[in-house]
Parts: structure tokens; sequence; C-alpha cells
């Protein structure tokens, strides 16, 4: 009877298996994404570096946390996006939980949606794998809402409706019909970086795609109208249409983020939106004046 309770009590503590994949591209952030990558626990977890310029101090640091964690050499195209095709591709799925999908990111010299430097990596990143305890937040998510397919930081979930400049559409509209996909705006995750449900990416396997339209010039990252921008959407759409939500998780603001502000509202000095005033704030308190 004891023998019998202690199977029960261990198939309710089923441990998860998880899935990650890394792409690292910046060998310079590698320190930050090991530091990341202590955070996993509570699973039985793979890891799959993929990298294109070889580096054995990055392995090395990689190795400490991980000593069996697979490196394929890849081609230096189609960022993040082409590599996580091709693991995906020789992947038996049917052996994970969950996915995590993770990767360096260029640092911003100009603000935009997302911040500076590296504020969105950071976002994108810490939403998942911030603390042990953030983390395993994500898989009681899973586990215990089974509508939720996909987790990421909130305020890189877009609505591609919104979002889809003319170029995009169009290209989005062609690549749907070619590989005969739902062609359907819903939301998806600007930077790709989330945990989702392994079973979800199945799709994505059966995909045959022409690579080579995947390769881009360096001079043209971050632009739009590109084949791996759709591919980027496509994996939002592809958890929507199987009838899954994506499930936002607000990152907490950094260090920095909460000195920045502070300062900002002991003193600064803006122009307004129209340019033709200066707006003053001392102690929170705000004046104008004219230029």
């Amino acid at each position: 009877m004891k023998h019998n309770n202690i199977l029960k009590k261990n198939k309710l503590i089923q441990i998860p298996r998880l899935l990650v994949i890394f792409h690292l591209h910046y060998h310079n952030q590698v320190d930050f994404f090991v530091k990341k990558l202590k955070n996993i626990n509570h699973c039985n977890w793979d890891l799959y570096v993929t990298y294109s310029e070889d580096n054995e101090a990055s392995k090395e640091k990689i190795l400490k946390v991980k000593q069996n964690a697979n490196f394929i050499k890849v081609e230096n195209g189609g960022y993040d996006i082409l590599p996580f095709y091709k693991i995906i591709k020789k992947i038996n799925l049917d052996s994970y939980d969950y996915v995590l999908k993770i990767h360096t990111k260029a640092f911003r010299q100009q603000e935009n949606k997302f911040g500076k430097g590296f504020l969105w990596r950071n976002n994108l990143v810490n939403a998942l794998l911030g603390t042990k305890g953030i983390f395993r937040t994500c898989l009681k998510i899973l586990k215990k809402q089974p509508s939720i397919g996909m987790i990421a930081t909130k305020n890189s979930i877009l609505d591609m409706n919104t979002r889809l400049l003319p170029e995009d559409t169009y290209l989005y509209d062609e690549i749907c019909q070619k590989y005969n996909l739902p062609n359907r705006h819903s939301f998806f995750v600007a930077g790709t970086m989330f945990i989702c449900r392994a079973s979800l990416l199945k799709w994505l396997q059966n995909l045959t795609l022409d690579e080579q339209e995947f390769f881009i010039d360096n001079e043209q990252t971050g632009m739009c109208g590109k084949p791996i921008h759709v591919l980027e959407r496509l994996l939002g759409t592809m958890i929507e249409s199987q009838g899954y939500e994506i499930y936002g998780v607000k990152t907490r603001k950094s260090f920095e983020q909460i000195l920045k502000i502070f300062l900002q509202n002991v003193f600064s000095i803006k122009n307004s939106n129209d340019k033709k005033h200066k707006i003053i704030t001392i102690l929170g308190i705000r004046t104008s004046i004219k230029n």
C-alpha cells in the first residue's frame, strides 16, 4: 500500500522536460546569458547552442553550466530565426514538454519603442529567466493553464493588425500561400524570445523552407519586409491557429530604469512635442518656458 502511494505521488510530481535553444551571435554577451541559464530549475533540460564564429572561451563558460550542451555551427544568416528552425527540424519534439528560445541581441544606440541599449534584450530574457522564481512561475502557468501556449514579456507582444507594414503584409500573405499556412493576423512576440509548448512547434518541422530566402546583409538588420520577419510573425500565428493564447509577463523594472525615472523627476529639461517649449522638472514640479 505504501509503495502504491509513492508511485502515485511521483506520477503527480512529473518533472517537465525542457529544450533550450540559444543562438549565440555576439560572444561578448555570453556572461549575461550564462548567468540567466543558471536560473533554469525544477525540470530536466537539454541545451542547444547555435553560433557562426568559433569561440572556445564561450564554449567553456557554457559547459560549466551545462556539461552536455550541444553546439551547432550555422551560417550567419536569418538572425536567430533560421538557426532556431534548423534545430527544430532535427529534434524529436515528443521528447519535450516545452521549448525555451533565447538569443543575443545587438546594443541599440537609439531609443525606440522597446528602449535603448540592452533594455529590449533584458526585458525579453528577464521575463523568462530573470530569477529562479520567475522561471518556475512560467512553468506553473503552462502547467495550470492549458489554454496558454506561449509565454513572453508583455511589452513585446504586438498585434499584427497594427504592426504590419505594406511590404510585410504582401510578403506574409505570399509565404502563407506558398507553404499552405493559415493566413490570419494575430499577435506575435517581437524579438522572438519565449517559452512554449513543444507540441505546438510541430508545424515548423513540416515546413521545407528555401533557406536562402532568409539570408540578409548585416547592414539590413532591423529592417522589415524580409522573409525572416514573416517567420517571426508566423510563430505567433501558429500558436493561436492551434487554439492557444500568448501570455504576457510583466517585466520588473531594472535598477537602471528606476534610477532614470527618479532622476528625471528630480531634475530634467526636455523639449515639448512641438519643440516650441522647454519642459523643466524640479523635484517633481514641471514648468514650461518658450524656446
